[in-house]
């Protein structure tokens, strides 16, 4: 498509997208994470419940019963040491994905 069409296009559903926007920026965004057994959290858009081990071990993060997400971390570890052991095991996850995600993309573009 040309740049001229898109941009009739985006300025035809102008209306609709600054609704949306609005409906969008009321919602109420996630509360503050603690780290602590029973939280929520999503992994690829699936919904784990947080189970938090503490033992004197290499911190680690592993998936039970396709409805856990179990933080092995020290007794001592803070609430900030904790978020950062599981955005490293996110990261390392996204890394393994997008390689494939990018090649299936590419060449449908």
């Amino acid at each position: 498509m040309d740049d001229e069409y898109i941009r009739l296009f985006l300025v035809s559903k102008l209306s609709w997208i600054k609704k949306h926007q609005k409906i969008f920026n009321g919602h109420e965004r996630e509360t503050a994470r603690e780290y602590i057994s029973g939280e929520s959290h999503y992994i690829f858009g699936q919904r784990y419940l947080l189970r938090v081990i503490e033992l004197h071990d290499t911190p680690k993060v592993a998936i039970r019963n396709k409805k856990y997400l179990e933080l092995t971390v020290r007794p001592d570890a803070t609430v900030q040491q904790k978020a950062d052991i599981l955005k490293k095991r996110y990261r390392a996850q996204l890394a393994q994905k997008v390689p494939n995600f990018i090649e299936k993309r590419s060449k449908i573009m």
